[in-house]
C-alpha cells in the first residue's frame, strides 16, 4: 500500500477523535479559540484533499468518478459532535463557547486562501458545500418541537451570520426565512436570539442602495425589528432588537430609538442610550438632543444615568479635535487620547437650546463631574474671559461657580462623608443633576472635584459688578436703538439690522439673568469683599428703577438685594419705602424726570416697540399714551411690591408700612378700570391681578388688615368684579382663610356692611364655595376644588354638602376635560378618606346621595346618547363609579395609626342600611317614574361588594334582614338581576348571623361553666348503648334545636328580647323550604314514588299507636326514603 494512501486512511480514522479534542478544549475558555480554529481549518483542508476513484455504478455513465471521501468523513465527524451540543439547555456557558467556536471556524474557513475555485473545476468549493449542508441541517432543527434544540439552532444561525462575510442568495433567503419564523416563537429566548441574526441582515439591507428598496417585502426584516423593539412583552427581546433596528441610522429608526429611552424596563433604556452614543451629535436635532439628555439624567435607574453621562461625554469629545481616529487604532489608545483631549465647552453648549429650561446646565454639570480637568483653563477672574461675552460663557460661568461653591462650603468632616453631604437638596442642584452625578461617581472614592483648587478662578464681587453694569448698559443701548424712529435710516452694515439687534437683545437678557444668579452664589462664597458688596448693592438698586430691566429679572434682582441688606428693615427702606414716597408725591406733582420711574417690561417683546406712526396718530393717542405710562408705572410698582412681600417675613412693628401700601398703592390699583380708562385692556387686567395678589400677601402678613381684604374678595367672588378675575379672587380668599382659620366662620354682615338682611346672618364661606363650584369657567371650578381640598384636609371647614359636590364633579361627564380639577380630586379623596376614620365615615355618608344624583344625570343623558347627539363614552359608568366610591370608604385602607382597637369599623354596614333604604324607596310606588330608578341595579350589585366586619351587632343584622325581606316580598319589579343580588346579600347576612350566634353560644357555655364551679378535669360519665337519660338531664345538657338555644341565651341575657327574636326566627324558618334538595332532584318513576309515599303515610299512622321500637323502625324507613 502506498505511503500517501496509508496516511490518508489514518487521517480519516483519527478525524472524530481530533475534532472531539478540539471541541473539548474550546468549551473551557475563549482564549484558545483562535489557535484551535486554525488547527481545525488545516484539518478540513487536508481532509478535502482525500479522494477516491472508483468505477461509476450509474446506468448510462461510463468511466470512473472521483468520490470525496475525506470531505464526507469530515462532515460526518463534525456533525456527530455538534448535534450533542444542540441538545444542551440554555444557560450552560460551555455550550455557548462551543457555538461561538463553530461560528469563528466557519468565518475563518470562508476567508481562507488555501481553498479557491481555481483548484476545483466544480461550481462550488468544499467550504461552500460544507456550509450549505450545515445550514440545511440547522434550519431543520429550528423547527423542532423541543425548545432546546430550537434555541441552539437559532443561536448557531445568528452566530454564523455574524462571522460570515458573504452568502449565496439561496442560502441567504433560507436563513432569513427561518429567522423571521423564529421571531414569532412562543419562547422569548428564541425570539431574542433570532433578533440578533436579523440585526445583521438589517444592517446588510440598509447598506445597500436605498433606491432598490421599493416594496414592503424588501424592508421586512427592518419592519419586524421595529415592531419587536416597541411591542414585544419581554424586555430582553426588545434589547436584542434595538441594535439591528437603530444602526445604521435613518429618520424612522431614530424616532423609535428616542422613544425607547422612555421604555418601562431599565435594560432597554440603557441599550438605547448606548446606541445613541454611537451617533454623532449633529445627526440629531436640538430638540432631540435636549429630550435625550432630559430623559437620561432624570432616569430613576443609576445605570441608565451613567449611560446618559457617557453619551454626553461622547458628544463633548465630538467637539474636540480628536474625534476622528484611524480604523486600526485600538480601543485603549482611543480612551487615552480622549481622556487628555481639550473640549471646546462653548461649542458643546451650542449643541443645546440654552433657553430650554435646565438641559444645558445639567449636561454641563454631568460633563464637569466626568472630567474635572476640563475646568483647569477656565479663569473667571481674568478680564479676557469677559471681553467676548456670549450666552454660553454666561451659563458656563454660573454653573462653574455653583459647583465650586457647593464643594468649598463643606467642612472637612462633611467632605469625608462623600457626595451625600455635598449634593444635598439645599446645594442648588436639581434632582436630575444629583442623580447623574451619583451615577458617574458611584465607583469613585470621595469627591473628585476639588473646589478649593478653583477658588482663585472665581471673579471678585467688584469685577462681577462691572460685568453686570457693562452688560446692562449694552441692554439699554440696544433697547434705545430698537425704539428709535431712525432705525430704518441706518446703513445696512452687519450687526445693525433689526434682526441682529433683536438677537443681541435676547443674548443680553439671558446673560444678565445668569450673572444675577451667579452673583447670589458669589455672595456666599466671597462675602468678605465689602467694597464689592457696596458696589453690587448700589448697582442693583439703580437697576430695579430702570424701565429696561425685564420683569422676569426682578425676582433675581430683589432676592440679591435682600442678601446684600443687613436685615429686613434695611431692605424695606431700600425697596418698599421709595415706592411709597413715589406714590405719595404723585398726588401733589406729576412724574418728573428725576423721579423713580417704574415701567412694565415683562418680556423681550415688551422691551421693543415700534413707533411708526404719523404725527396725527400720535396726537390722537396722546391721552391714551399718558394713561399707558401711568399704568405701566403702577404695574411696575406692584411687581416690585409683590416680590418683596413674598421673600420677607413681616414683623408686627412694620404693620404701618403695610397699611400705607394697602391704602395708597393697592386700593387705587384695584380701581384701575376707572382710573385709567384709556389704557390698554390687557395692561389693566394685569394691574388688577397684581393688585389682588398684593392685597392677599398683605392680608397674610397682617391679621388687622385681613378683614378689609377678605371683604373686598367676597364682593368679587359674588360677582362685583369682572369674571376674568374670579380665579385670582378665589385664590386670595383661600390664602387668607388658610392663614387665619377663624375668619372662615364669619358671616356676611361682619364682612360687608351693605349686605342684604336675608344673607347677613349666614356664613359667607359656604355660599361662596358653592357658587364657585357651579361656575362655568373650568379654571374657577378647579381653583375652588383645590381650595376646598386644602380646607378639608386641614379640618378648617368640613361640610357634607361640599364633599358630595366634589364627588359629583369628579364623576360627572361635564368635567371630563377639566384635567386640573380631576387630578386634584384624584389626590384629595384617598388622602382625605385614608388619613382619618371620621373623614372616611363622613365620606361614606354622602356616597348614596351622590350616586343617586349621578344616576339621575345618567337617566337624562342616556336618551340623548341613543339619539347620537352626545358621545356614549362621556356617560358615567355607574358600576365603575360605585367601585371607586366603595374603595375610598373601605376601612381596611386606613393609614397605620388611625385604626383604634376595640372600636367598631362597620362603616360599610351602615352604608348597607342607607343603600337598602334607597332601594326600598325606588322600588315602591311611583319609584319607576323617578329619574334615578336606573340606580337600583347598580346599588344592588354594590351591596355584595361591601366589606363587612367579622363582629357585627346582632340588632343591625336583624334590621338589615327585615329590610331585605320587606323589599323582596313587597316589591314587584320583575327584574331577576335585582332579586339575585338581594338574595346573595341576604345569604351573606344570614351566614354572619349564624357565626354570631355560635360565638354567643360558646360564650354563654363558658360563663355557665364558670358560674357552676365545675372542676377543670371533671370526669365524664359514659352512657351505655341503648340506655336513656331523663328529660331533665337532656334539657340541661343540650338544647333540642338551634332556635331553643338562641331563645335560652337571650332569656339569660335580656328577657325583653325573647319575643321579638322568636317571631323573627319563626318567620325565617317559614320562609325556608323544608327540603331544598328535593326540588332540584328529578323523579325517575313517578308512580312508584306515589305508591311508596302512600305506604309511608299508612305506616306512620300505625306507628303513632305502636311501641317505641316500631317508632324507631319507621324513623329509619323515612331516612331510607329521603336518602
Amino acid at each position: 500500500m502506498p505511503k500517501e494512501t496509508q496516511n490518508s486512511e489514518e487521517l480519516l480514522e483519527a478525524l472524530p477523535e481530533t475534532i472531539a479534542a478540539l471541541f473539548q478544549g474550546a468549551q473551557t475558555s475563549n482564549a484558545t479559540h483562535k489557535r484551535r480554529v486554525n488547527t481545525l481549518c488545516k484539518l478540513f483542508i487536508e481532509a478535502t484533499k482525500v479522494t477516491k476513484t472508483q468505477v461509476s455504478q450509474r446506468e448510462g455513465v461510463q468511466g470512473s468518478v472521483q468520490v470525496l471521501t475525506g470531505e464526507k468523513a469530515f462532515n460526518r465527524a463534525f456533525w456527530s459532535i455538534l448535534r450533542h451540543v444542540l441538545n444542551v439547555k440554555r444557560g450552560i456557558v460551555a455550550a455557548d463557547r462551543v457555538l461561538r467556536f463553530v461560528g469563528a471556524f466557519i468565518g475563518a474557513l470562508m476567508i481562507s486562501e488555501d481553498i479557491t475555485n481555481e483548484e476545483y473545476n466544480e461550481d462550488q468549493t468544499p467550504r461552500d458545500r460544507f456550509l450549505q449542508r450545515l445550514v440545511a441541517r440547522i434550519i431543520i432543527g429550528c423547527t423542532a418541537k423541543d425548545k432546546t434544540p430550537r434555541f441552539r439552532c437559532t443561536q448557531l444561525l445568528s452566530e454564523l451570520l455574524r462571522q460570515i462575510p458573504s452568502l449565496e442568495d439561496e442560502t441567504y433567503n433560507k436563513i432569513k426565512s427561518s429567522l423571521l419564523e423564529r421571531c414569532t416563537d412562543r419562547e422569548w429566548t428564541i425570539r431574542a436570539i433570532s433578533c440578533i441574526g436579523l440585526g445583521v441582515l438589517a444592517r446588510v439591507e440598509a447598506s445597500e442602495d436605498q433606491s432598490a428598496i421599493k416594496s414592503l417585502e424588501d424592508r421586512q426584516v427592518i419592519t419586524v425589528l421595529e415592531e419587536l423593539c416597541q411591542h414585544d412583552v419581554h424586555n430582553q427581546v426588545r434589547v436584542a432588537a434595538l441594535p439591528g433596528m437603530a444602526l445604521p441610522l435613518n429618520p424612522t429608526s431614530l424616532v423609535i430609538l428616542l422613544s425607547r429611552c422612555r421604555d418601562i424596563d431599565a435594560s432597554v433604556r440603557k441599550m438605547a442610550f448606548r446606541l445613541l452614543s454611537q451617533i454623532q451629535a449633529r445627526a440629531l436635532s436640538v430638540s432631540q438632543r435636549s429630550t435625550a439628555v432630559r430623559n437620561g439624567l432624570g432616569d430613576r435607574d443609576p445605570q441608565v444615568r451613567a449611560e446618559a453621562t457617557k453619551l454626553i461625554y461622547r458628544w463633548a469629545i465630538g467637539c474636540s479635535a480628536v474625534d476622528q481616529f484611524h480604523p486600526d487604532t485600538s480601543k485603549s489608545a482611543k480612551t487615552r487620547v480622549q481622556a487628555s483631549a481639550k473640549v471646546d465647552l462653548d461649542e458643546f453648549l451650542d449643541l443645546f437650546d440654552l433657553w430650554d429650561g435646565e438641559v444645558a446646565e445639567e449636561a454641563l454639570r454631568a460633563l464637569i463631574y466626568k472630567r474635572p480637568d476640563l475646568m483647569d483653563e477656565v479663569n473667571l477672574n481674568h478680564p479676557d474671559y469677559w471681553s467676548a461675552f456670549s450666552p454660553s460663557k454666561a451659563i458656563l460661568a454660573r454653573v462653574f461657580t455653583e459647583i465650586v461653591a457647593a464643594t468649598t462650603q463643606q467642612s472637612d468632616s462633611s467632605r469625608e462623608m462623600g457626595l451625600s453631604s455635598i449634593l444635598s437638596v439645599d446645594s442648588g442642584f436639581s434632582n436630575r443633576t444629583r442623580g447623574a452625578i451619583f451615577s458617574v461617581l458611584e465607583t469613585s472614592q470621595g469627591v473628585p472635584f476639588d473646589g478649593l483648587k478653583y477658588t482663585d478662578s472665581l471673579p471678585t464681587l467688584t469685577l462681577q459688578a462691572f460685568n453686570i453694569q457693562g452688560l446692562f448698559n449694552l441692554l439699554v443701548q440696544t433697547v434705545n436703538i430698537l425704539n428709535s424712529q431712525q432705525l430704518h435710516s441706518l446703513p445696512s452694515v452687519p450687526g445693525v439690522a433689526r434682526e441682529d439687534l433683536e438677537e443681541q437683545l435676547e443674548d443680553c437678557v439671558f446673560s444678565l439673568n445668569n450673572l444675577l444668579k451667579m452673583t447670589t452664589v458669589l455672595l456666599d462664597t466671597l462675602g468678605a469683599d465689602e467694597m464689592g458688596r457696596r458696589k453690587v448693592k448700589t448697582l442693583i438698586e439703580d437697576m430695579i428703577t430702570q424701565p429696561c430691566l425685564p420683569e422676569s429679572h426682578l425676582q433675581e434682582a430683589i432676592t440679591l438685594q435682600l442678601k446684600l441688606s443687613d436685615d429686613t428693615t434695611q431692605f424695606v427702606k431700600s425697596t418698599i419705602e421709595p415706592i411709597l414716597q413715589e406714590v405719595l408725591e404723585e398726588k401733589y406733582q406729576p412724574i418728573g424726570i428725576g423721579s423713580r420711574t417704574y415701567f412694565r417690561r415683562d418680556s423681550i417683546e415688551g422691551l421693543t416697540k415700534t413707533v411708526d406712526k404719523s404725527d396725527a396718530q400720535l396726537n390722537q393717542g396722546a391721552n391714551k399714551g399718558t394713561d399707558n405710562e401711568k399704568a405701566m408705572v403702577t404695574y411696575r410698582q406692584l411687581c416690585v411690591t409683590n416680590i418683596s412681600l413674598e421673600i420677607i417675613e413681616w414683623t408686627p412693628t412694620e404693620s404701618n408700612t403695610l397699611h400705607l401700601l394697602q391704602r395708597y398703592l393697592i386700593k387705587p390699583a384695584l380701581a384701575v378700570y376707572v382710573a385709567y380708562p384709556r389704557a390698554a385692556e390687557d395692561l389693566k387686567h394685569q394691574i388688577f391681578d397684581a393688585a389682588l395678589k398684593c392685597l392677599a400677601l398683605i392680608a397674610i402678613s397682617s391679621r388687622d388688615l385681613a378683614l378689609n381684604a377678605l371683604g373686598f374678595c367676597i364682593r368679587g367672588a359674588m360677582g362685583a368684579i369682572p369674571s376674568r378675575h374670579a380665579e385670582r379672587v378665589l385664590q386670595c380668599v383661600f390664602d387668607i382663610i388658610m392663614t387665619h382659620p377663624s375668619m372662615g366662620m364669619l358671616e356676611f354682615g361682619e364682612l360687608i356692611k351693605e349686605a342684604p338682611s336675608h344673607i347677613a346672618g349666614r356664613p359667607f364661606l359656604a355660599d361662596v364655595l358653592i357658587k364657585s363650584l357651579q361656575a362655568e369657567d373650568q379654571g374657577v371650578q378647579a381653583t375652588a376644588a383645590i381650595g376646598i381640598s386644602k380646607l378639608m384636609l386641614c379640618k378648617i371647614w368640613l361640610s357634607k354638602e361640599l364633599l358630595e359636590a366634589l364627588v359629583l364633579l369628579y364623576l360627572l361627564p361635564d368635567t371630563s376635560e377639566n384635567h386640573t380639577l380631576r387630578q386634584c380630586l384624584s389626590y384629595f379623596f384617598p388622602s382625605f378618606c385614608y388619613s382619618n376614620r371620621d373623614n372616611q365615615k363622613m365620606f361614606s355618608e354622602v356616597i348614596t346621595g351622590a350616586f343617586i344624583k349621578l344616576c339621575s344625570v345618567y337617566g337624562e343623558l342616556q336618551p340623548e346618547a341613543q339619539d347620537s347627539s352626545i358621545d356614549t363614552q362621556l356617560l358615567p359608568q355607574l358600576d365603575r363609579a360605585m367601585s371607586i366610591l366603595l374603595e375610598y370608604s373601605d376601612p381596611t385602607h386606613l393609614a397605620n395609626g388611625t385604626k383604634q382597637e376595640g372600636r367598631d369599623e362597620g362603616i360599610h354596614l351602615l352604608l348597607a342600611g342607607e343603600i337598602l333604604e334607597k332601594i326600598n324607596i325606588l322600588l315602591g310606588e311611583g319609584g319607576k317614574d323617578d329619574p334615578a330608578f336606573c340606580s337600583v341595579e347598580p346599588l344592588c350589585r354594590a351591596l355584595n361588594r361591601l366589606r363587612l366586619p367579622a363582629e357585627i351587632n346582632t340588632k343591625i343584622l336583624h334590621q338589615l334582614l327585615t329590610t331585605i325581606s320587606g323589599i323582596m316580598n313587597g316589591s314587584k319589579h320583575g327584574n331577576k338581576s335585582i332579586s339575585k343580588q338581594l338574595a346573595l346579600f341576604q345569604r351573606k347576612l344570614r351566614n354572619l348571623l349564624d357565626i354570631s350566634d355560635r360565638s354567643s353560644e360558646n360564650e354563654m357555655k363558658l360563663v355557665r361553666k364558670t358560674a357552676t364551679g365545675s372542676p377543670r378535669h371533671a370526669p365524664v360519665r359514659k352512657r351505655k348503648r341503648g340506655g336513656t337519660s331523663s328529660s331533665e338531664d337532656q334539657s340541661s345538657r343540650r338544647p333540642r334545636s338551634r332556635k331553643e338555644a338562641r331563645i335560652r341565651i337571650i332569656e339569660e341575657s335580656d328577657p325583653r328580647e325573647m319575643g321579638r327574636i322568636t317571631d323573627r326566627e319563626s318567620s325565617r324558618e317559614r320562609s325556608q323550604p323544608l327540603l331544598p334538595s328535593m326540588s332540584a332532584r328529578p323523579i325517575a318513576n313517578p308512580e312508584k314514588s306515589r305508591a311508596r309515599l302512600r305506604s309511608t303515610l299508612q305506616g306512620s299512622e300505625s306507628d303513632n299507636t305502636g311501641s317505641a321500637g316500631s317508632t324507631k323502625a319507621s324513623r329509619h324507613k323515612k331516612r331510607r326514603i329521603f336518602a
